[in-house]
């Protein structure tokens, strides 16, 4: 259930093109839409997606300032909105092995806050544990992180 957007470790440049761009985004907004169809009052969209992604990687880059030796180690963050009587939407995403993937879906808004703040694991394992949780997910939608990197500094 892993949808890459890379032909792989053959790929010339670190640099994502504009069709890769286009793909991705194209990608991640109908895995949004297809979350938001349940739950259209706390819809998140691309946009959304790539500001809170941004803010927590500036929040991360400040802590690898004060701890060095967990630079290499994974890290995933979840965003979720809900409104009162609906579920949370959530967009968790995963900095892994040289990749950064995203999974989507709606769930319990105080079994999500629990999960974000009660798991402690890595990213892949958090991948697993939220599709575990939570059934209302999406495939996992992932690329390198340097398109990562390009996408969110480039928009």
């Amino acid at each position: 259930d892993v949808r890459p957007l890379s032909p792989g470790p053959g790929r010339p440049s670190p640099n994502m093109q504009t069709d890769d761009i286009a793909t991705f985004e194209s990608s991640l907004a109908d895995i949004l839409a297809n979350v938001a169809a349940h739950n259209e009052p706390s819809r998140i969209d691309v946009n959304d997606v790539r500001k809170w992604t941004a803010a927590y990687i500036h929040e991360y880059m400040e802590e690898i300032k004060r701890f060095p030796e967990i630079a290499d180690e994974s890290h995933w963050n979840v965003f979720a909105r809900d409104h009162p009587g609906e579920e949370a939407v959530f967009v968790l995403v995963a900095f892994d092995s040289g990749k950064f993937a995203i999974v989507a879906g709606h769930a319990p808004g105080p079994e999500l806050r629990s999960f974000g703040d009660h798991f402690v694991g890595e990213a892949s394992e958090a991948i697993k544990e939220i599709r575990s949780r939570f059934q209302h997910s999406s495939d996992v939608l992932e690329i390198p992180f340097p398109q990562a990197y390009y996408w969110l500094e480039c928009n």
